[in-house]
């Protein structure tokens, strides 16, 4: 644990610090917000590709037109991994795991009489499975938080050592009778089920085979500190799916969008083209409402930092800070949720040409119509009078 105390002066100028941050994640999340909305769906390009087989031919398919062959991928040099028996992998893609230490930290500030604050820090220590492992040398907590119980020499040398994530692709590509260039995106890939007859455990120190993984250690059921395993994600020729490209001289390529997007993606995951297409619109939407949410809490994050020196400032009696935290806290939920639904709903707009054009239009009509009904229920009313 790790007490430290924060003066009143300092804690202000620190204060002025975050607002300046906060101005800049302010305006930053216009921008993300009003480029989100104008994000193409690659799911509309794919729904007009043309539709062919892995039989047929790429004659008068025009050039720059983006096609859809269905079938399996086949390559002149296979996939292959040093762990793996050689086989007819299209794409490899190897998570390596270590039963690892996981430092966390809880962060408590209570402010004091007079403006000051101590700040209260409190390390722990959980073991999981992860692919990127803390070294020793990286915690923070006292002796007495940290834990112990193992060589840390050996444990900090284990990550070094361990193999690295990975992922390969097969080289020379082709789909039926066509040959396919580049580096095409995969998506689909299965999880390999491993065994004795595709695996190299017998090259491996203290390796076995357990629940689909390749495990490095003592006892799989009862995993210590340093422990190792490997799993795989795979695509093999004989795995049928879907390749979205573009059709030049023979052969399929990267497929350019209007807006220079690219649409050069095997589905594995799909047996029909609506399928595919129903994959990418699904993606696009998620990734629309995660950087919407991302807007909203930039925007959010930034009131929140701009109002830090007020806080401060009033902090010099802790139950004003309380009060002013949680009124500004109501204010920039609010501000950032209007803002947030206004900003998109104006993006999606000037986005949309025709259809800001159609709003602008009726609302020129609505006010013309308006201004001569006004005009004509006042010329009535003047002659009424006469």
């Amino acid at each position: 644990m790790k007490v430290r105390r924060q003066s009143y002066g300092q804690k202000i100028l620190n204060s002025f610090a975050a607002a300046i941050l906060g101005v800049i994640m302010f305006l930053a999340s216009f921008a993300v917000l009003f480029w989100n909305e104008g994000r193409e769906n690659l799911a509309k390009a794919a729904g007009l590709a043309e539709d062919i087989t892995d039989s047929a031919s790429l004659d008068g398919v025009k050039e720059g037109k983006a096609v859809c062959v269905r079938g399996s991928l086949d390559a002149t040099g296979y996939a292959a991994d040093e762990y793996l028996v050689s086989g007819d992998y299209i794409y490899i893609e190897r998570t390596v795991e270590m039963y690892a230490y996981v430092e966390k930290v809880k962060t408590t500030e209570k402010d004091n009489f007079g403006g000051s604050s101590t700040i209260i820090e409190e390390y722990s220590y959980e073991l999981v499975w992860t692919d990127s492992p803390q070294k020793t040398d990286t915690f923070k907590g006292d002796v007495n938080e940290q834990p112990f119980s193992f060589d840390k020499t050996w444990y900090n040398n284990r990550i070094d050592t361990k193999p690295e994530n990975k992922r390969v692709k097969a080289s020379g590509l082709k789909i039926g009778p066509f040959s396919v260039d580049n580096d095409p995106e995969m998506s689909g890939a299965k999880r390999l089920e491993l065994n004795q007859g595709n695996t190299k455990i017998l090259t491996l120190e203290q390796a076995a085979l357990y629940a689909d993984y390749i495990y490095m250690g003592q006892n799989p059921a009862s995993p210590q500190p340093g422990d190792i395993r490997i799993s795989y994600k795979a695509l093999r020729s004989s795995d049928k799916g879907i390749l979205f490209g573009e059709a030049e001289e023979g052969k399929i390529t990267k497929y350019k969008t209007k807006k220079g997007n690219e649409l050069f993606r095997y589905f594995a995951d799909a047996n029909s083209k609506n399928q595919a297409v129903d994959i990418l619109d699904k993606e696009h939407r998620v990734i629309s409402w995660i950087l919407r949410i991302v807007g909203f809490l930039l925007m959010f994050i930034g009131l929140m930092a701009m109002s830090g020196p007020i806080t401060k400032f009033l902090s010099v009696i802790p139950v004003f800070a309380k009060i002013s935290n949680f009124v500004f806290g109501i204010a920039a939920f609010i501000i950032s949720l209007v803002l947030t639904a206004l900003t998109i709903a104006l993006s999606i707009l000037l986005h949309n040409f025709l259809w800001a054009m159609l709003i602008v239009a009726a609302i020129i009509a609505i006010t013309i119509t308006a201004a001569a009904l006004k005009r004509k229920k006042a010329t009535q009313m003047a002659k009424a009078k006469r």
